[in-house]
């Protein structure tokens, strides 16, 4: 695992951005981002811990957009009672003002794994930018 953080090292802030993505947008078993970032952050103290943030942000809210859009192509699997169930939470968070802001973020402040989130918004066809602003 050292070798990828050395090779992605030598990229700077480009391949943290691009680690953060990668392995945002997968669905399951990825190291949560702050890991990633403290990893990278150990092995060369002299990044900018504030632009390293920014980095980061970016780079996983990219991630999770990536994420939900794939899940999105999968609701067709999905059965005539789940896609109801999804469609009543995506209504109750629609005609919430702040609805999706405070989901992703309640998430996102959680050690809960943000992934099972965006899945569920991808299934539910969710199109907030509020989705973003909350875990961003």
């Amino acid at each position: 695992m050292a070798d990828i953080f050395e090779i992605f090292g030598e990229l700077s802030y480009f391949g943290i951005f691009l680690i953060l993505i990668g392995v945002n947008a997968s669905p399951i078993l990825m190291p949560p981002s702050w890991i990633v970032l403290t990893s990278f952050y150990l092995l060369d103290p002299n990044l900018n811990i504030v632009l390293l943030s920014m980095v980061g942000a970016t780079g996983a809210t990219i991630g999770r957009f990536i994420l939900k859009k794939i899940s999105g192509l999968f609701r067709k699997f999905v059965g005539e009672e789940q896609k109801s169930n999804l469609d009543i939470i995506g209504d109750y968070l629609n005609r919430k003002k702040f609805g999706y802001v405070i989901a992703s973020f309640l998430f996102g402040a959680t050690p809960l794994p943000s992934n099972m989130l965006f899945i569920t918004y991808g299934l539910m066809r969710a199109k907030s930018l509020g989705i973003y602003i909350g875990f961003w």
